[in-house]
């Protein structure tokens, strides 16, 4: 059996001895490998997500060439690469430049973006050559806002009448209690139905506005103000049923529609004439 004594023991064990710092080092990787925010693994997904996007980027332009050079390496049956029309590779060229902050010159000296440009002229928003008329306004805007409607009656009439059947004025009377003292502006729309009109248009306008006349002296009969009405003769221009065959077809369309809107009727002004410089 060999000899061992107490100092070859304490000897091996000093030599073997490991500081804690560096095994605390190796156990935990250290201070030198380890990351403050996402963890590497969402790193990674993030830039193989981005590898593929581009991928299919590319792709898609490859198959978006311009229609010159698109099916050219064909053989001579016609089969090859696909072809595409040039309003779509240049509104492809188009949104793509503008997409990431590189949008083509509009004088460019390019020739083959000034055909983009050309197409952008021809296709997207337009550009006035004269003049436009004085005013500080870029957009011209309609006084009447159409807007929505919170009740609407229909009346109907008789032919090549403007008077009220019985059944309408109860209608009206009704509709008076409901609106009267309130703010909105009422429409009241006359119109015509084709048979009434015939050939005469003015004849249709005419009698579509004294239907509209007589719905409108009737809602000022039970209260309503007249600075809330607004009148539209429609003639036989807006019927209920279009192309009718018949006089039982065309009945719908002689009536009248009153619209109570959204929008409230001002006080009117009073005004001075001023002598002109």
């Amino acid at each position: 059996m060999p000899d061992y004594n107490d100092s070859d023991f304490e000897q091996g064990h000093e030599d073997e001895h490991v500081p804690h710092g560096a095994m605390m080092a190796h156990a935990g990787g250290g201070h030198d490998e380890e990351h403050e925010g996402a963890p590497e693994w969402l790193i990674s997904f993030a830039d193989m997500v981005m590898l593929i996007m581009g991928f299919f980027v590319i792709l898609f332009a490859l198959n978006m060439a311009p229609p010159s050079q698109a099916g050219a390496e064909g053989d001579g049956d016609g089969e090859g690469g696909a072809t595409v029309p040039f309003d779509r590779w240049a509104e492809f060229v188009w949104n793509t430049r503008a997409a990431f902050g590189n949008p083509i010159d509009l004088d460019t000296t390019d020739p083959e973006l000034r055909k983009v440009v050309d197409w952008y002229y021809s296709n997207g928003p337009g550009r006035a050559l004269d003049e436009g008329e004085p005013g500080d306004k870029e957009e011209i805007h309609s006084p009447r806002d159409t807007g929505e409607h919170s009740l609407m009656v229909d009346l109907k009439f008789g032919h090549d009448s403007e008077h009220l059947t019985d059944e309408g004025l109860e209608r009206i009377q009704r509709l008076a209690r409901q609106v009267r003292g309130l703010p909105m502006i009422i429409e009241v729309h006359g119109h015509a139905s084709r048979g009434e009109a015939g050939q005469d248009t003015e004849a249709g306008l005419e009698l579509s506005f004294e239907r509209a006349m007589a719905v409108s002296r009737a809602l000022v009969a039970d209260g309503v103000d007249w600075r809330r009405i607004e009148i539209v003769a429609a003639g036989d221009n807006e019927p209920f049923t279009d192309h009718p065959s018949n006089s039982i077809e065309d009945a719908p369309n002689r009536r009248v529609e009153i619209r109570v809107t959204n929008r409230h009727a001002v006080d009117p002004v009073r005004t001075e004439p001023v002598d002109s410089p």
